[in-house]
């Protein structure tokens, strides 16, 4: 008579999805019967849960609300060449019987459950269930050409300007020694250098910008003088043709403009880093609120002791107490292939964390925390909307407040 895990979450499930472990008793018949549950993160118990079955012996515990809480993505910060993405906790549940007329815990009736490591990730239905999600998909230790942790079409052109961040993460899953390759090419796919470094987190997030390669590396600016694109593959170290992730092709981007190139960078669905620059006119705005009252255009004089309306017009009526200013931007990118604009708008308007960072430069003071307003999305297609471009509205986060009047 025992307690039986009968299914428990894949390993790098996205946390915010639901997280369920199923299990069942044959003592599920005796009086008063239930489940307690201990939840450990990193070892630490966390919370102690009663549940009761659900289905004839068998019940679930779904931890879903409690990791999305503790789970977070680190911050994309271009002058760090490799972070760990997330804050890689373990998760793992103990189960207990507990029944009687006056209820007992019986502590030998425990089972244990593996620990499982999680995404910080938020997928549709369909995404994670009628797609069949795998992480090995995205795991450089499953074999070759593993899927770096982003949705950008692979078949289009990821642009990236010098002075841009642009950044790549992966599931690292045996924590094996990788190593980071970089290699440059010109217009006739000729390979103009290339260069390599050590990577040993668990779920690495690389900068691959080209400045900042030059600063984590050999590279220098002179390479990118004929450069078309680059490539960044990671691979096991001891492993380099069998476990490795695909090649990302990037895009050195050279075209001038006549407009300031302003780029974002938001959490995406892997809960990972995506980033798209939008290099056509942009359109800064203040919203203003004003909180306004009226005041008595008469008072008591004290010479004469009695009650008199103003002659003078710098005393007022309608009178401004102070005001509220939130600036905004209206952003507009190039014209852009269907599959980029609908790979834009389901991973940009849908994050909940996006920065903004301007073309002045590579330090993480230019990343601005910013909202983005957008409330709906359409998936265009070139048949009905010919030229496609994109228009995403965002509120600036810092806001002014006036001095009182």
């Amino acid at each position: 008579m025992a307690i039986t895990i009968l299914d428990e979450p894949q390993i790098y499930w996205p946390i915010c999805n639901d997280v369920e472990w199923i299990f069942e008793s044959t003592n599920f018949a005796q009086v008063n019967f239930s489940f307690v549950i201990e939840l450990y993160v990193e070892g630490n118990i966390h919370s102690t849960h009663e549940v009761y079955p659900e289905f004839s012996a068998s019940g679930k515990f779904n931890i879903s609300t409690i990791g999305r809480a503790i789970l977070t993505s680190v911050y994309c910060n271009p002058a760090i060449q490799v972070q760990e993405l997330n804050t890689d906790q373990t998760f793992s549940i103990l189960i207990y019987e507990k029944y009687g007329a006056v209820p007992v815990i019986y502590l030998a009736s425990m089972v244990a459950s593996s620990g499982i490591n999680f995404l910080n990730g938020a997928f549709r239905y369909d995404e994670l269930y009628l797609n069949q999600y795998a992480y090995t998909t995205y795991n450089v230790n499953s074999g070759a050409n593993r899927l770096f942790l982003t949705d950008f079409p692979r078949d289009k052109r990821d642009l990236v300007a010098y002075n841009e961040s642009k950044f790549l993460a992966i599931i690292n899953q045996r924590g094996a020694g990788l190593t980071g390759e970089v290699i440059l090419y010109d217009i006739t796919g000729t390979q103009i250098t290339s260069d390599t470094w050590s990577i040993t987190e668990i779920v690495p997030l690389v900068s691959v910008g080209p400045s900042a390669l030059v600063n984590f590396t050999s590279l220098v600016i002179g390479d990118f003088t004929n450069c078309y694109y680059y490539t960044i593959r990671l691979y096991e170290t001891l492993n380099p043709t069998t476990r490795t992730s695909e090649a990302y092709k990037i895009y050195y981007d050279t075209s001038c403009s006549s407009y300031e190139r302003i780029r974002l960078h938001w959490l995406n669905r892997f809960g990972a880093w995506d980033s798209f620059s939008f290099t056509l006119l942009s359109e800064e705005s203040t919203e203003i609120q004003a909180n306004r009252y009226s005041r008595a255009t008469g008072r008591w004089t004290t010479k004469e002791d009695y009650y008199v309306y103003s002659r003078s017009i710098t005393d007022g009526h309608q009178m401004t107490m102070s005001k509220f200013m939130q600036d905004k931007l209206i952003l507009n990118s190039d014209w852009i292939h269907q599959d980029v604009q609908q790979w834009l708008v389901r991973s940009l308007y849908e994050s909940p964390r996006v920065y903004l960072e301007t073309e002045l430069g590579q330090t993480s003071l230019r990343f601005e925390p910013v909202v983005v307003t957008n409330s709906s999305s359409i998936l265009k297609q070139r048949r009905k909307f010919g030229l496609i471009q994109e228009l995403v509205t965002i509120d600036r986060t810092y806001t002014k407040v006036s001095q009182l009047g």
